[in-house]
């Protein structure tokens, strides 16, 4: 039975978090599992890539999903530590956040009530993500301008992938390997101009006609 963290907990769970970056949050919960004897790793493949006339030009690293290997006890420790690790920022944390975004980037003039409308509907849809997730969404992203909802759910959506996939792959789930094979059999084509340019960074020079210029 799944533990329910109280709410005093929740909160210092995610002020933790927010005292730091996703991808550090994810390094340490792979750290911390492998104390429990369980193995969580990120599987490799080569992928071919053809250009537009189907030449091969070579192969490129795609990850396949996340595996995970070890005693049922410590997955169920490591899957619980995942849990805590999606734990979302207090609502009125994120709208602390999101008053200094507004301070800080440029956006069209508003009035107080739709001000107020933007900045509910923001903080409401980024209690889906873990603190430290909707964080870095909202200030290493760098924006320039007052972000889009899709701007920022794609930001958080690709930070947290990583988190759900361990969460899947330690519940014994395929889709662990679904969020990064979306591509993974489609031959991939490239233009003349970007094959050209593989083929440089690989040291092949292209064969003129004619002689070189």
């Amino acid at each position: 039975m799944t533990e329910i963290i109280p709410a005093g907990q929740q909160a210092q769970i995610a002020a933790r978090l927010a005292s730091r970056q996703p991808q550090d949050v994810d390094k340490m919960l792979v750290s911390q599992a492998s104390l429990h004897g369980v193995e969580l790793r990120e599987g490799n493949r080569l992928r071919p890539i053809y250009d537009e006339r189907g030449t091969f030009l070579g192969n490129e690293i795609v990850p396949v999903g996340w595996y995970a290997k070890g005693p049922e006890d410590g997955k169920a420790l490591t899957t619980e530590m995942i849990r805590k690790a999606m734990t979302p920022a207090p609502i009125d944390t994120i709208e602390e956040w999101l008053a200094e975004l507004s301070v800080i980037t440029a956006r069209r003039a508003e009035d107080e009530f739709t001000g107020s409308l933007r900045i509910d509907a923001y903080s409401r849809r980024l209690t889906a993500y873990p603190a430290d997730v909707a964080k870095a969404a909202l200030f290493e992203g760098k924006w320039k301008f007052w972000p889009t909802w899709a701007e920022l759910s794609d930001y958080c959506d690709a930070a947290v992938s990583k988190r759900r996939a361990m969460a899947y792959a330690l519940d014994g789930k395929e889709h662990a390997r679904a969020e990064s094979m979306d591509k993974d059999e489609t031959q991939e084509r490239v233009s003349a101009k970007l094959a050209a340019e593989i083929m440089a960074a690989a040291g092949f020079k292209p064969k003129t006609f004619g002689g070189d210029q």
